[in-house]
């Protein structure tokens, strides 16, 4: 008698003093949601208020639309009892800011971005908008073979740069996890800073364009997420498939001109013939008798 019991909703269970409920049911963040559907999971698990009061447009699985908080204002949580708090992004959302440092404010958060590198569109991503020269070539600690005009990082370290910047900084070894970083979606991809649905929209590197020195003595044709170098008559490509070599016809068929000496030229081969003998017409160029 002269007493009181107090229930919580579903998902909050009450604190040691049994006066007060604490939110307690964690499930899946969800960034947006596109024709009824949820997409782009933030965090596996999170407080309903932590991910609605934030950045999330959803939650659970399977998941519901969020609805606004009557009471406290965006970046704020009512996880214990009735009182908004301050929600912590950085804590609630490890790794929130892609290839920057998370900084909680008051009711929200920034991404402070290393130097040369700015945030982009969506507050959460650092990239690297510097265009500066991009290599061909790194051999001990020195730069070559450089491509003509500037170029993003990734748009020279995910097509066939090996080096980049006025230091000669390396490009990462493929399959590590800076390159993962830099090229999210392998070679022959690079962000060009535009968003679709939330996401780092990837465009094919266009090689051919960006290098007009890839497939001499050929004609470059760009593919999705590559290039192929079409060689011109008497050329093949060579061991890295960016350049036509010329074919070498006198080594290949020593025999070649019969009656004379065969000279290699570029994409081509001449038969100079001994005394008494001529070469033929056309493709019949191997020395016959007069």
């Amino acid at each position: 008698m002269g007493s009181y019991v107090c229930l919580c909703s579903a998902g909050s269970t009450l604190d040691a003093s049994g006066t007060q409920c604490i939110e307690t049911s964690k499930g899946t963040c969800w960034l947006k949601v596109i024709n009824g559907r949820c997409e782009i999971n933030i965090n596996g698990a999170t407080l309903k208020s932590h991910c609605c009061s934030t950045l999330g447009e959803a939650w659970g699985s399977p998941c519901a639309k969020c609805e606004p908080d009557q009471f406290c204002t965006k970046g704020y949580a009512r996880v214990r009892g009735t009182i908004c708090q301050d929600v912590n992004e950085c804590e609630v959302f490890p790794g929130v800011c892609i290839n920057g440092k998370c900084v909680n404010t008051v009711g929200s958060f920034i991404c402070q971005c290393p130097s040369g590198m700015t945030v982009d569109a969506t507050g959460r991503t650092c990239i690297d908008l510097r265009t500066e020269q991009c290599y061909l070539s790194h051999e001990d600690e020195r730069c070559g073979a450089p491509i003509p005009g500037r170029h993003r990082v990734d748009a020279c370290c995910c097509s066939v740069g090996v080096a980049w910047g006025p230091e000669c900084d390396e490009c990462p070894e493929k399959g590590s996890q800076e390159y993962s970083q830099l090229c999210p979606r392998g070679p022959g991809f690079a962000n060009r800073g535009d968003f679709v649905n939330g996401r780092p929209f990837l465009k094919d590197i266009n090689e051919c364009k960006m290098i007009h020195s890839l497939c001499s003595n050929g004609k470059c044709r760009n593919t999705i997420g590559s290039f192929r170098c079409r060689c011109d008559n008497g050329f093949a490509l060579d061991s890295d498939e960016r350049n036509c070599t010329d074919i070498d016809e006198c080594r290949i068929s020593p025999d070649l001109c019969g009656q004379g000496t065969c000279v290699n030229t570029g994409g081509d081969f001449e038969c100079e013939c001994f005394e008494g003998y001529e070469s033929g017409f056309m493709m019949m160029k191997n020395c016959m008798g007069e």
